[in-house]
């Protein structure tokens, strides 16, 4: 029966993932010339996911347009693979600007970096991003004359011209383990900043994440098949991108909602437990009597009191 149990989850993985309405490609590169490449990525954490997708190594002379929000755990993922530059999504700029917090920390290691307006775009797609519309920009990219306004494309060609990128070794606090933050009977409640940083399924627990709610959030989360998921709502952003994994996730059964971007630190686990109001909420959670308006804390408390998978 143990030999058996990993191919039953393998196969559940690989079904559920093909489900997943993701770009048909993922990451593409939208645009090389000499100076160097443009690559479109639905996540910034794929480019460096040797696990999930082979793709060419990431160079100091690429741009990258990401479908992540700008945060500091997100843009530091591609900062430290040195690249030239980097677009993300704003995600509702969040509570303490955290959702734009990685064009703080590009521009102490000058590399230029923007972020695209919350409704210009969608969440979990770069292509979509590389469309939008920047909104913000930190002083090295602005050198290079992006302005807010710009189309992002048309920005991310201008960075071309910038020097070429270093790989960034910087100390970044965020919770990138496991930590248990309540329980009842056998039902867990852990914090953690990304969902994808969990390699086993969990079937009885509860995870407080410090992601967006987007389709990359669901792809992450399905091979864990969580009880139940709370992640950031990212400003909602464009046709509700920013909380599309929540119906992905309803799909499989599993309950799950977005918390207001304002409400918690996006980036930050610990805020999203401690400080996230819902905002939007999936059948699965509905079911059960989670709904929106209400603090992670209470939803968690409505799941450890009807402990029934």
């Amino acid at each position: 029966m143990k030999c058996i149990i990993p191919y039953i989850v393998i196969l559940f993985v690989i079904v559920a993932c093909k489900n997943i309405n993701m770009n048909e490609e993922p990451i593409a590169i939208a645009y090389h010339d000499e100076r160097g490449r443009i690559i479109t990525s639905n996540s910034l954490t794929y480019l460096d996911d040797k696990e999930r997708y082979d793709f060419y190594p990431v160079t100091s002379k690429d741009i990258i347009i990401g479908g992540s929000f700008a945060g500091g755990p997100t843009v530091l993922e591609v900062l430290k693979l040195g690249v030239r530059g980097v677009i993300a999504h704003e995600s509702g700029i969040g509570k303490n600007n955290k959702a734009i917090e990685g064009l703080v920390i590009a521009e102490r290691n000058r590399i230029p970096a923007a972020a695209v307006a919350t409704n210009s775009a969608l969440v979990s797609n770069g292509k979509s991003v590389s469309e939008g519309v920047i909104s913000f920009a930190n002083k090295p990219v602005q050198f290079m004359g992006v302005t807010k306004g710009m189309n992002a494309f048309e920005a991310a060609k201008l960075m071309l011209d910038s020097r070429e990128g270093t790989k960034v070794t910087i100390q970044y606090t965020f919770d990138n383990q496991l930590k248990l933050v309540d329980q009842k009977g056998d039902t867990k409640v852990y914090t953690i900043w990304s969902i994808g940083l969990v390699k086993k399924p969990y079937p009885k627990d509860i995870f407080c994440v410090a992601s967006h709610s987007g389709v990359a959030m669901a792809h992450y989360t399905l091979p864990v098949q969580p009880r139940a998921i709370f992640a950031n709502d990212a400003g909602i952003a464009k046709d509700s991108s920013g909380v599309a994994g929540l119906k992905i996730l309803d799909d499989y059964g599993i309950i799950a909602a977005g918390v207001k971007a304002m409400s918690a630190e996006i980036g930050n686990p610990t805020s999203t437990y401690e400080d996230g109001i819902i905002s939007v909420v999936n059948k699965s959670a509905e079911q059960v009597g989670i709904i929106e308006g209400i603090s992670v804390k209470d939803a968690i408390e409505i799941l450890l009191n009807n402990n029934q998978n």
